[in-house]
């Protein structure tokens, strides 16, 4: 059964207050598992896929999502050489854990049955992928493991044809990649490494095990590198009130956050930087990634919060709910 998504916007007049929308109803598509802002679109993925320029008013373009009246949850979603792509982050032997959905324009898709390659058998899992338009490397970068297959560094220049590698010297899964100012920077738990090219990496930053926290995600925006962290500040409970920020990729800074929270998204718009948390109201705003303060919303996401910015507007959006926000008084 199909959850119908809400929509929450900031009054325009005085900058602050939430105004509850709704997102289209699709019975067989929910939405809100991954969120972009590309080619002056929002695009809201899940099952289907709803898209926005203003953050306000959606559309429903799930039809290119199904196939025989199904739909996985599409957990992965980039855009670059004039491709928008979203997978599930599974290529195993199920077709429908396999699919992949691309756009050109982010309104008309078409969802393959095949699903993208799978070098270590089918239990390997795609964990990420971004784009770049770097100097050593033009194209789509994704990680891509199984449970008893190896890492591999997976690259396309079109979203189509993938090539993978085994020769870069990284310990372990990478579970998020971005790139920015020429690099791909990628996080593991507790290490962050730095590539021109995707085919040989530099360790850059680590914590120890006593540090008792990990890298959860990890982001290029408002021209900074964000980790977002997690740890187990409270019983276990995966919280915690720092992150690591970065000018440039390589040198990286402790920040603290203003609350212990599970923080779990970062947007930059509007002069600020935004982070938003799993399962709760709270949100750290700062205009320089460097000091941050509390601000608390009116409802509390249930799920993982995510958040972009576009056109003016911060969205965050979740499987059951999505907030927009025109702009932020500090």
């Amino acid at each position: 059964m199909s959850i119908r998504p809400w929509l929450s916007v900031t009054n325009p007049a005085s900058g602050s207050g939430w105004v509850s929308y709704q997102l289209p109803y699709n019975y067989q598509a929910s939405f809100g598992t991954a969120l972009l802002f590309a080619n002056n679109l929002f695009v809201n993925v899940g099952s289907g896929c709803v898209v926005s320029a203003d953050g306000i008013t959606w559309t429903d373009v799930s039809s290119g999502f199904f196939i025989d009246g199904m739909s996985p949850y599409f957990y992965l979603l980039t855009q670059g050489a004039n491709t928008f792509l979203a997978t599930p982050g599974n290529a195993g032997s199920r077709a429908a854990t396999a699919r992949v959905a691309r756009s050109a324009d982010g309104f008309n898709w078409t969802t393959s049955a095949t699903g993208l390659p799978s070098p270590g058998g089918n239990n390997t899992k795609w964990n990420c992928m971004t784009y770049g338009n770097g100097s050593g490397w033009n194209g789509f970068m994704a990680s891509v493991a199984g449970q008893y297959s190896p890492m591999y560094i997976a690259r396309s220049a079109d979203g189509n044809s993938w090539t993978f590698s085994q020769s870069a010297p990284l310990p372990g899964n990478v579970e998020d990649i971005t790139f920015g100012k020429n690099l791909f920077v990628a996080k593991m738990p507790r290490d962050i490494w730095t590539s021109l090219d995707g085919l040989t990496w530099t360790q850059v930053f680590s914590r120890a095990a006593s540090d008792n926290d990990f890298f959860y995600r990890i982001a290029f925006v408002g021209g900074k590198f964000i980790a977002i962290m997690r740890g187990y500040v409270t019983s276990g409970d995966q919280r915690t009130n720092i992150c690591a920020v970065s000018d440039d990729g390589s040198n990286w800074v402790i920040r603290q956050l203003p609350v212990i929270a599970p923080w779990s998204s970062v947007a930059y718009g509007n002069n600020q930087f935004i982070m938003t948390a799993l399962q709760s109201n709270f949100v750290a705003t700062s205009p320089d990634a460097i000091t941050w303060k509390l601000m608390s919303l009116p409802k509390a996401t249930s799920l993982e919060g995510l958040i972009s910015f576009g056109n003016g507007k911060f969205v965050r959006s979740e499987e059951h709910t999505s907030e927009l926000q025109s702009r932020v008084d500090i």
